[in-house]
């Protein structure tokens, strides 16, 4: 059983999300999901998304979608992504894509932006510390300029049914790994406050739930 530790009481209940093995392999956030801080237990599975379920998805074959991190809930998924990443047209063309073909599966969409190296995620706690001079460069007027752009070109897209209009696309920042766990638990928190969470429909029988 987890113990509380000072300053960071487990929250109560214990969640569980379903995970990518992209994001297991950041050990440093999967280690911090699993701590007091969040009290997350993760089911694996190779890739997450769901059915579409209809929608004119007009580039989903032409652009490569970026994956979806976790389902918290039946109705809400997060993306994480980093923000140094965002004026690679190619790389703001997935995250647009992906938003859109998802909106069709999920009521709600978090849209995680750390402002720190991707390496820092798959770094062992004790190295994983910040480091200032990454996150002052990670909010460059290149980046904030596509920042500015991404609700005006949802909107577009839900002008065009690319995208769902009855899903929410949120953006939130993190600066540290901490913050982008806690990120996700208060998004847990939010979701499934609406509706339990049953893994069954999400999990093939040759699907193996790993409690990590």
């Amino acid at each position: 059983p987890q113990q509380e530790t000072p300053g960071h009481p487990i929250p109560s209940p214990q969640h569980s999300y379903l995970v990518s093995l992209d994001v297991l392999q950041h050990s440093s956030l999967v280690h911090t999901l699993e701590s007091s801080l969040c009290s997350v237990r993760l089911v694996v599975r190779d890739s997450i998304c769901l059915p579409h379920h209809g929608g004119a998805i007009t580039d989903a074959s032409k652009v490569a979608l970026a994956r979806l991190s976790l389902i918290v809930s039946p109705h809400a998924a997060v993306i994480i992504f980093p923000l140094a990443a965002l004026p690679s047209q190619m790389q703001y063309s997935s995250l647009l894509a992906s938003l859109s073909a998802h909106s069709f599966s999920f009521n709600s969409l978090l849209v995680i932006l750390t402002s720190f190296s991707s390496s820092i995620l798959s770094r062992s706690t004790s190295s994983a510390l910040p480091e200032n001079n990454l996150k002052a460069s990670a909010y460059s007027p290149p980046v904030v300029k596509a920042l500015k752009r991404i609700r005006r070109h949802l909107a577009i897209r839900e002008g065009t049914g690319e995208k769902n209009t009855g899903c929410t696309v949120d953006l939130a920042f993190a600066d540290d790994v901490g913050s982008v766990a806690k990120l996700v638990r208060a998004y847990g928190d939010v979701s499934l406050s609406k509706v339990p969470f049953d893994f069954n429909p999400y999990l093939g029988d040759d699907e193996q739930e790993v409690s990590r």
